[in-house]
């Protein structure tokens, strides 16, 4: 509860530009996310959001853990490249 209030008043003392632009670009990752291939979506949300281990992921979704592992890099790959893209960054890795 004490962890929602710290957050909630932080939220209060940004400008209101910067709320505004991490609202954008949560929903822009939300968006990324959902255009991901189904078993890039599964896992990248599973282990980035739900924040479990890859191992833990494997079990769930039934799949080795070299595939747990090839599905989260493209997901990042995917949705990183996408959002340098949009910024007009360059792709790096």
């Amino acid at each position: 509860m004490l962890d929602l209030f710290s957050r909630e008043q932080e939220a209060l003392s940004e400008a209101p530009d910067e709320s505004l632009e991490k609202r954008e670009t949560a929903e822009r990752i939300r968006r990324l996310i959902g255009e991901l291939p189904p078993k890039q979506r599964m896992v990248f949300v599973l282990r980035d959001i739900q924040d479990m281990d890859i191992r833990q992921v494997s079990e769930i979704l039934k799949m080795p853990v070299h595939s747990v592992k090839s599905n989260l890099y493209y997901a990042r790959k995917n949705i990183r490249e996408k959002c340098q893209a949009f910024s007009g960054g360059s792709a790096e890795r």
